[in-house]
């Protein structure tokens, strides 16, 4: 059997750590399962809805499905191998996406050695895993690190540039954050403007004519890939109305600013903080180196302090707008790491060393033969511990998911809402009966997937509800005067109340004397009107 070097147990564990952490964690219902339903009934249809009809309070409004990509492949793998297909899937993605990050790595600063390369990515995933749950910006997480591996080999294999306008065409039909590979795009033509007038006298002979604009260019056909789809150019106003709806800022935390009193938040401050300080640190270096060179009248050629000192603009800018964006919306937590390691990689490295090899790249020094024995050790306890978190090893539940496996996830009452409905004629999938369900807006998805059969008030699609939707569940979740008149305006026949909150809109359920209660724990109730 093959034994295992230091560097090789390294790179492992830069891309193992963050793939059983993917194994090991829940997968949050609140997206996934509403992209299974509706990957469902694509595929059943084959055509995208174009209309909400899952919900009583939205029902009939325009919906662009602009995320349809993500929810036929979730589909397809959740027909092959169930849960436990999808949780390896999520553990792919994740491994792909982070092992995408160390090759990037590795080509940016390839004189860092293997621990610190791999530290680097770890650091990353921590501060990102908040954000990888398995949905469709999944898999523009995975395009983004994809992109950013191609910028980092540009300069030596020019025509792998081109592979980004094939990302941009995908990511434009599978999640709405398509727009960053044109931006990244046009980032790196900024840095190639500065590279070649700065890298040394004369510039980068490689950076010459039509090549010094080659990033401009593959920017341009990106942005043209992200029309092929179903939508054409609605996809771009799809993603400015999303972005710019208060209701969205305002309900769902992911979109408010990181909060210094979470974990997550606290690390995507921290990290923010230590980036700056690096730079920082940088930049008052290359005055110290300036202010060395003056006072000895050294010679310097023109050009060649900026770029071996001092911080090109174009990086402090990817770190600016990207850090701007993890502490201003939540959901720049999934990209901030990543676009932090790309451009502070090369500074962590040091100097070529004496015994290096020509390239710069120190020699790896030998790993004695019982470390490489116990390096494989630890792997192979990775893989064991990898199979034994997988989803297929545990009890089911009512709903058939795997206990543990979802998060906002109430099987009993999935469960129970099915007993309602005759068992003889069930319906099909995206044929709702008139029955109407009030529910958390947390449970909407999983319940949309589990018990097809009903029309709900509200899900995780926040951008479908207007205004005065939303007024009304505040009215009906706090159980403020005229509650009762919006449930029966909307002929609501259950009403469900979660074991962990809603115990105002419970209260006044029981007190009303209209509802009868059904509990079920842990989960909460369901609540029936009286006949």
């Amino acid at each position: 059997m093959r034994r295992v070097s230091r560097s090789t147990l390294w790179r492992v564990l830069a891309v193992a750590m963050p793939v059983v952490a993917a194994i090991a964690a829940p997968l949050p219902s609140v997206d996934l399962t509403f992209l299974l339903r509706a990957g469902s009934e694509i595929l059943a249809a084959g055509a995208i809805p174009t209309t909400d009809t899952w919900t009583f309070t939205a029902a009939g409004t325009p919906w662009l499905d602009q995320q349809w990509g993500s929810e036929v492949v979730l589909q397809l793998v959740f027909g092959v191998a169930g849960w436990t297909g999808l949780v390896l899937a999520r553990a792919a993605l994740v491994g792909l996406a982070f092992g995408l990050l160390l090759a990037t790595v590795r080509r940016r600063a390839p004189r860092l050695g293997p621990i610190a390369s791999a530290l680097l990515v770890i650091a990353a995933f921590i501060v990102s895993a908040n954000a990888l749950a398995l949905r469709a910006q999944l898999f523009g997480i995975v395009l983004f690190a994809a992109t950013l591996y191609v910028l980092a080999i540009r300069v030596e294999r020019p025509r792998a540039v081109w592979l980004i306008p094939v990302f941009s065409l995908l990511w434009a039909n599978l999640h709405g954050t398509f727009l960053f590979a044109p931006a990244l795009c046009g980032l790196a033509w900024l840095a190639d403007l500065y590279d070649a007038g700065t890298s040394r006298p004369g510039g980068d002979a490689r950076l010459r004519g039509w090549a010094l604009h080659r990033m401009l260019i593959v920017g341009l056909v990106a942005t043209l890939a992200t029309l092929v789809n179903p939508f054409g150019p609605a996809v771009w106003g799809y993603v400015a109305n999303l972005t710019s709806n208060a209701t969205i800022a305002a309900r769902v935390s992911e979109w408010r600013p990181p909060s210094l009193l979470t974990v997550p938040g606290a690390l995507v401050w921290l990290s923010v903080v230590a980036v700056a300080v690096l730079a920082l640190a940088r930049i008052r270096a290359a005055w110290r180196a300036r202010d060395t060179s003056a006072a000895t009248s050294a010679p310097r050629r023109s050009g060649a302090f900026r770029s071996t000192v001092l911080i090109p603009w174009p990086a402090l800018l990817t770190l600016a707008l990207f850090g701007g964006f993890a502490l201003t919306s939540g959901r720049g937590t999934a990209w901030w790491p990543f676009a932090a390691t790309f451009v502070i990689a090369p500074w962590l490295q040091p100097g070529a060393p004496a015994g290096a090899a020509a390239d710069g790249v120190p020699q790896a020094r030998p790993t004695p033969p019982l470390l490489r024995r116990l390096n494989l050790t630890i792997v192979g306890a990775l893989v064991l511990a990898g199979v034994a978190l997988l989803p297929t090893w545990r009890p089911v539940g009512r709903a058939g998911v795997p206990d543990g496996t979802l998060t906002y996830a109430p099987q009993a009452v999935a469960g129970s809402l099915k007993g309602f409905v005759s068992q003889q004629a069930p319906c099909p999938i995206g044929n709702a009966t008139g029955h109407k369900v009030w529910n958390p807006q947390a449970w909407g998805s999983f319940l949309e997937w589990a018990a097809p059969c009903f029309r709900y008030a509200v899900d995780s699609r926040i951008e479908l509800f207007s205004s005065r939707t939303w007024a009304d569940i505040d009215r009906v979740e706090s159980a403020a005067l005229g509650w009762q008149d919006v449930l029966a305006a909307d002929g609501v026949e259950f009403v469900l109340t979660s074991s962990d909150g809603d115990q105002a809109l419970a209260s006044a359920l029981r007190a009303s004397g209209q509802w009868d209660e059904l509990p079920l724990d842990p989960d909460g109730s369901i609540w029936m009107r009286r006949r």
